[in-house]
């Protein structure tokens, strides 16, 4: 008999790789601090959400049906779970040298604001009798908490994407002078 398969990573590879690469960025420079600061922030969140994904795990089985149960479990897999796996490779990706996409501002501002909402209708779809009281407890506490997660995680993501661009602008502000000064001295 062999070894069981090993539990699924609920924190990816990448996000792994994302956290390590943050916690080596310069805290002195503000850019990057903020970035260290909103991959921190995202780090806080996946207990819950491993929480979450392990309801879905435990019933499993009761996906694939059409009752409300089911749509419950589903819209907690692919709106709530799903939505949060995607901010935080968003986050992953302003962190300088993770080689990811970067993402657009505006863009990761609406889908933090849907993943609010998700999570509000969350919670008021656990109150649904089907659902089972330990279910329904877990989520209401999961909703509040990271209900009070988000507005954060907002603001940090808009201060990290603003000093990226001051970043970007200072950067080529300086290429620009740098290359006149060295056109003046062959002058």
């Amino acid at each position: 008999m062999g070894e069981p398969d090993p539990e699924p990573l609920s924190r990816p590879v990448w996000w792994l790789a994302a956290r390590q690469r943050a916690s080596e960025l310069k805290v002195d420079e503000e850019g990057q601090r903020i970035v260290a600061l909103l991959i921190s922030h995202v780090e806080t969140a996946w207990p819950w959400i491993e929480e979450l994904e392990a309801f879905c795990r435990g019933r499993c089985t009761r996906m694939d049906g059409d009752d409300p149960q089911a749509h419950f479990l589903r819209f907690l897999e692919s709106d709530v779970i799903d939505l949060f796996h995607s901010l935080a490779e968003n986050a992953a990706n302003m962190v300088p040298g993770c080689g990811g996409s970067e993402p657009e501002p505006d863009g990761l501002q609406g889908e933090a604001g849907r993943f609010n909402r998700f999570l509000s209708v969350l919670v008021l779809a656990a109150e649904a009798a089907v659902i089972p009281e330990d279910v329904r407890t877990s989520v209401r506490r999961i909703g509040r908490d990271l209900g009070d997660w988000n507005p954060e995680f907002t603001v940090l993501t808009a201060a990290a994407a603003r000093s990226r661009y001051s970043d970007e602008r200072t950067t080529r502000a300086s290429d620009g002078a740098a290359r006149e000064l060295w056109h003046a001295r062959r002058a």
